[in-house]
């Protein structure tokens, strides 16, 4: 439920000065290019210059405050989005929002402002403490801004400013065009009545004023509220309130005002509700009291308010000088209470960190767990990070139900240590967790089944032989642990979340027994899935009439009472398959009819996954434009992490690299992803970032490099004939494979497996590629050894004794036989060749 005050606009108090003439150049300037960015340090009234603004113009106007609740991009992009519906009155807008996926991502916001009548009245939109907004958002909101209609004003306001907001394109206000003249000063002085009309006396005091302050509003508003008296003898100091706003202010207010103000500094937003639950009391005339005595708060309604950032820091930094310890303690605890019951469990559970309450924690992570299925994993990743990852170790490792949590975040986040001493310690103590908490045995199980260093048929059995030996008095009726970690191209990730190449070569017993020991599967969607899962062997084995054969299979079981994560994983596997086949027209309609598919509820989760597959095929046909629009709409939030729940995406980035022919940064970003998929033995993973990679290095003619990179890739690929990432990429590679098959050492199954693909890749693209020297003359094979020395064409001509005109004729006709276009490329096909 959104809270009443959400895309309010605050109220500005009566007793701020209207800056008419500052206002009207503002507007001016803002009605041509319809986007303001206002950056200046805390204190210097961006938020009431924004707020006088938007009161001066007719329409409808949002208002967003970022803070701690909707700083992440998938809540900061849902609430613009959802802002924006607010002010634009179009049906079909408005329903696009409310159907779209609760994950929001930058392609979300992108789609769904594809939907954005072409005309429309006038509105406008303001947000507020941008600073607060997570990088991914900041580096976005220009990608944003450029693709809302002109009808829609937008603005933004930070205490730092932002790269991509340029003059050209926005009204830029800082600090100095906020600065309040001697004028302003004077105007402030007389409605803050310490002088009735505006004299000699008045203009002193305020030349005064701005001469200390500099201009800084706030530091004019806090003298103003102390004796005028001592402005002769003031410093102006660099800390206002720790040392003058204390000593002449807040030292003056009664203990138990202070101790109200700094209980509500906890607290996101000030309501009557939430003061009420917090203190007992009806409250709401003393707050009005406060608002109307000091400049602190800003008020959005009659009564909610939240404090200003700088005014809120001084208070909790008052806390500890105010109040007991047992005071302070719970004070935190009635806030995080409130924050609890509103459903804010990340604010609570910080709260209760600080308070060290971690059994409240746990609650929080109970709480957040029950809301996977509508939550933005963002928003679980987020408070993994910033709250269990922080938790004291020996908390957690006695906390099973945090123990289980901090495993599973540190699998998804990418920190493979971190869950494997995790889940030791879990395994250790699963006869403790079956007396004491059963419930979280399948838990357990399940994330024991992602353990990479332990095979899957051994968990299978060791999870059967738990589940038959629990104690009678142990109350677990569940004998049956669901899990869908194994199956091919998980919805969710890229492929599975677990290798399936530990597959490759059981029977078909023995596949049915793993699944069967770790449950029904989502009930009859079991066979689906281990069709599936052998189709998807077949096809990396290149048996591709007999996956398209178990993949059309399970096609035909499909009904409309199919949990929708198997409707993706079957159509994925058959769309895979039938792009191999060529078969372009069946793809296009499976996709069309899938994206449509994942386009409603509840199979929009599965929505930019959707997005990645599908960009991988469009690249395969040519499309560049697809992997420039990719690199814009699903920018990674940082390279150096890869992680589980962006990895389909990030194969997705390293071919939209590749594409749009950017080797460097995809040499980068694809050493990343290789580690990651070293770290998790994620073998099939590791066979195509290493071919891929084995391109790249080619185009960036570091020969050694690629054959490095394919080489490995060749080494395990072999072991279970995964041939069909290869087969592929074939025209690429074709050299660099048979260079690796003319090595010495190469073992006999791997030339096998080797001399297999190269025929694949040569029977699929009708290649007629150079097999030796033979088909270069003795004059160009010479002309070749020469270029590869570095020698000029100046410098071959005297050494051969041949004309310049000669000799370039020669290369030119090298470079048509090798099918290269310039001297670097010949010396690498050369060196493959075998013929430098």
């Amino acid at each position: 439920m959104r809270e009443k005050y959400l895309f309010r606009q605050p109220r500005v108090d009566r007793r701020w000065v209207l800056r008419e003439e500052v206002l009207n150049d503002f507007k001016r300037e803002v009605k041509s290019k319809k986007r303001f960015f206002i950056s200046a340090p805390g204190g210097y009234g961006k938020t009431v210059f924004a707020v006088q603004y938007m009161e001066s113009l007719n329409g409808e106007k949002a208002w967003i405050k970022v803070d701690s609740r909707n700083s992440n991009s998938s809540t900061f992009y849902r609430h613009f989005i959802e802002a924006i519906a607010s002010i634009v009155p179009d049906r079909e807008f408005r329903k696009a929002v409310k159907n779209a996926n609760f994950d929001f991502e930058l392609a979300t916001v992108f789609e769904i402002l594809k939907k954005l009548p072409d005309k429309s009245k006038r509105c406008y939109l303001v947000i507020d403490d941008l600073q607060l907004a997570s990088k991914e958002v900041k580096d976005s909101l220009h990608l944003i801004v450029k693709r809302l209609p002109t009808y829609i004003t937008i603005g933004f306001l930070s205490r730092e400013d932002i790269d991509n907001f340029i003059e050209d394109e926005f009204v830029i206000f800082n600090k100095e065009d906020l600065e309040f003249s001697t004028e302003d000063t004077e105007e402030l002085c007389v409605k803050r009545e310490q002088v009735r009309v505006k004299n000699a006396t008045c203009m002193k005091m305020a030349r005064e004023l701005v001469n200390i302050t500099k201009g800084w509003v706030m530091g004019i508003q806090v003298l103003l509220m102390s004796n005028l008296s001592l402005i002769d003898n003031v410093i102006f100091p660099e800390n206002l309130f720790d040392d003058y706003f204390k000593k002449y202010i807040w030292d003056t207010w009664d203990i138990e005002t202070q101790k109200f103000l700094i209980g509500c500094a906890y607290l996101p937003m000030v309501t009557e509700e939430n003061c009420k639950f917090i203190f007992g009391d009806d409250v709401k005339d003393s707050l009005l009291k406060i608002y109307n005595n000091n400049i602190f708060l800003t008020m959005i309604d009659d009564f909610t308010y939240y404090f200003h950032d700088l005014f809120k820091l001084f208070l909790i930094n008052q806390a500890n000088k105010i109040f007991t310890e047992e005071e302070l303690r719970a004070v935190k605890e009635k806030t995080a209470d409130w924050l609890f019951k509103s459903k804010d469990y990340f604010g609570a559970a910080k709260l209760y960190m600080e308070n060290k309450q971690y059994d409240k924690i746990d609650l929080c992570l109970f709480e957040l767990a029950k809301m996977e299925s509508v939550t933005p994993l963002e928003v679980h990743l987020q408070f993994g990070r910033e709250i269990v990852m922080n938790l004291p170790n020996e908390v957690v490792v006695n906390n099973y139900n945090i123990l289980v949590r901090r495993s599973w975040y540190s699998f998804m986040m990418g920190d493979s240590d971190l869950y494997l001493s995790d889940m030791e310690i879990l395994l250790e103590n699963l006869s403790e967790i079956a007396a004491t908490n059963p419930g979280l045995l399948e838990k357990v199980i399940f994330q024991s089944s992602l353990n990479f260093n332990v095979s899957l048929k051994s968990i299978s059995k060791k999870a059967v032989k738990l589940l038959q030996d629990l104690p009678e008095e142990v109350k677990y009726n569940k004998k049956e642990i669901y899990t869908p970690t194994i199956t091919h191209k998980f919805p969710y990730f890229h492929r599975s979340m677990r290798d399936y190449s530990e597959f490759y070569d059981l029977n078909e017993k023995d596949i049915s027994d793993i699944f069967n020991s770790f449950g029904k599967m989502i009930g009859k969607d079991t066979i689906l899935m281990v069709l599936c899962l052998r189709a998807g062997i077949l096809f990396e084995q290149n048996n591709i009439l007999k996956a398209a054969e178990l993949a059309l299979e399970a096609y035909g079981k499909l009904t409309v009472s199919t949990n929708y994560e198997t409707v993706f994983l079957v159509n994925s596997i058959l769309i895979a398959i039938l792009r191999v086949m060529k078969s372009d027209f069946l793809v296009e309609r499976l996709y069309i009819q899938l994206g449509k598919y994942v386009q409603k509820k509840p199979a929009n989760a599965l929505l930019h996954n959707f997005n990645a597959e599908y960009v991988f095929y469009k690249i395969e046909k040519g499309d560049v434009l697809a992997a420039e629009n990719w690199l814009e709409a699903y920018p990674l939030i940082d390279e150096k992490k890869i992680t589980f729940y962006n990895l389909c995406r990030s194969f997705a980035t390293l071919k939209s690299y590749m594409a749009l022919k950017m080797y460097s940064e995809a040499v980068e970003f694809g050493r990343k992803l290789l580690k990651f998929a070293e770290n998790y033995k994620r073998d099939l993973d590791q066979i195509e970032v290493g071919t891929l990679l084995g391109i790249c290095y080619i185009n960036m003619d570091e020969l050694d490099y690629a054959l490095k990179s394919l080489k490995k890739a060749v080494d395990i690929a072999h072991v279970y004939n995964f041939s069909r990432l290869f087969i592929s990429n074939g025209p690429e590679i074709y050299l660099l494979l048979q260079y690796i098959l003319k090595e010495k050492g190469v073992s006999k199954e791997k030339r096998e497996f080797l001399k297999n693909i190269l025929n694949s890749i040569a029977e699929e693209n009708n290649l007629n590629l150079i097999k030796g020297n033979a088909e270069l003359t003795p004059r160009r094979q010479e002309i070749l050894e020469y270029i590869s020395r570095g020698l000029t064409y100046a410098e071959i001509a005297e050494e051969l004794k041949l004309s310049y005109g000669t000799v370039k004729n020669h290369v030119r006709l090298l470079y048509r036989d090798l099918e290269v276009g310039n001297s670097q490329e010949a010396i690498n096909k050369g060196k493959l060749l075998g013929i430098l």
